[in-house]
């Protein structure tokens, strides 16, 4: 098991996750009809670092997590205003641009959930594992 901190001030950032070694368990249907409640794409408690067989955009090298092994500050305490309102479409943060704090308000990650299944890409260049 490995957990994440911030690059620029060493705060602990993740849950403890392992490294998702069958890819099968990804969940590329998050939102599916089917389904009671919304499916990370990365299964709770693990991480894979993204390559160009993942289908988000932009993530080759980093790490990808659920988003409920990440610990982060208030997205709204964070940001000011006009760029926490950018953060965000109709069903959740887009992924447009980094929008994930660490609790001493430097940002680490992009959640990706508008009309996907949830994810959030840890920048390789803002975070350490430990």
């Amino acid at each position: 098991m490995v957990h994440f901190v911030c690059e620029e001030c060493g705060v602990r950032v993740s849950n403890d996750v392992a490294l998702l070694r069958d890819e099968s368990q990804l969940c590329e249907d998050g939102w599916s009809v089917h389904r009671e409640k919304q499916q990370g794409y990365v299964p709770e408690g693990r991480y894979v670092v993204g390559s160009p067989d993942h289908i988000f955009y932009d993530v080759e090298g980093d790490y990808l997590l659920n988003p409920d092994d990440i610990i982060m500050m208030d997205r709204l305490e964070a940001a000011p205003p006009k760029e926490y309102a950018s953060f965000f479409g109709c069903c959740g943060p887009t992924g447009r641009k980094p929008n994930t704090f660490c609790e001493n308000g430097h940002k680490f990650a992009t959640e990706m959930s508008d009309h996907c299944s949830p994810v959030v890409q840890l920048h390789v260049e803002r975070v350490r594992m430990v």
